[in-house]
């Protein structure tokens, strides 16, 4: 099964999403669990997640003081 590139398996086998960004000058990277050890609950997870942080990042959600979205994820 092909994965997104935003998803790797960590050494224990459960699924993170990447989500990298720019801070000022500085490449981020923040890793979100995703709570499964199945690729293709994986995969549905990371396209969720995925389109939290793109309606994060259009509604200019980002606190300017750490990089990190104001709104919580639930369910993960």
């Amino acid at each position: 099964m092909k994965l997104p590139s935003r998803l790797f398996k960590s050494r224990h086998g459960v699924y993170y999403y990447r989500f990298q960004f720019q801070h000022e000058t500085r490449r981020k990277e923040r890793r979100i669990s995703l709570h499964t050890k199945s690729p293709t609950i994986a995969k549905a997870k990371a396209f969720q997640v995925a389109d939290i942080n793109l309606d994060l990042y259009l509604n200019d959600s980002f606190s300017s003081s750490n990089g990190q979205p104001e709104a919580e994820v639930e369910g993960f």
